[in-house]
């Protein structure tokens, strides 16, 4: 029996060492190498957020603008009609 053990831990033992061998060690990135990767993530994004801000801002300026105008309109209206009755009753 302690043969299998000392078997399962040799066999362990190199099993270990291969899977240790076959791992990629890690880059390790300056400052630099930081700054560039995101400036060039940021610039992606940069570009969908910008096209979704202008396309959010044409559908709201077509809603808003029409409401501010009849608004306007509205009120304009509004105050120019007391106007106009009161000169009519004298």
């Amino acid at each position: 029996m302690s043969k299998n053990i000392y078997k399962a831990v040799i066999i362990t033992l190199f099993l270990s060492i291969g899977f240790m061998s076959c791992m990629e060690k890690q880059q390790v990135l300056t400052k630099a190498d930081m700054k560039a990767k995101v400036d060039s993530i940021v610039s992606v994004k940069m570009v969908d957020i910008q096209r979704m801000a202008k396309e959010d801002l044409d559908y709201r300026t077509a809603i808003e603008v029409k409401v501010k105008a009849d608004s306007i309109v509205e009120a304009k209206k509004q105050r120019v009609a007391p106007a106009d009755s009161s000169k009519k009753m004298k």
